[in-house]
């Protein structure tokens, strides 16, 4: 199976920033999503560059915020302590 060209083995290319579309790729989802997440404040990007770019720490930061989906039956059983 071929690597994307933007991925390394962590996930992330050893880039310092990154396109919208590129970001979007990375993590899977469609670009407007990317652009919700800039204009609700999650995730900050530079401007200047003819271009809105995203800093791999600010990826990274996003990546490292982001919540596991656990179902609500689960959820309830969780906090019912059941499992």
């Amino acid at each position: 199976m071929e690597q994307n060209s933007l991925t390394s083995e962590n996930g992330l290319a050893n880039r310092r920033a990154y396109t919208i579309a590129a970001a979007a790729e990375l993590l899977g989802v469609h670009k407007v999503s990317v652009y919700r997440r800039i204009y609700s404040g999650e995730i900050k990007v530079l401007s200047g560059f003819g271009r809105l770019m995203i800093p791999d720490t600010e990826l990274q930061k996003f990546l490292g915020n982001v919540k596991v989906y656990v179902p609500r039956r689960r959820r309830r059983a969780i906090e019912a302590g059941a499992v």
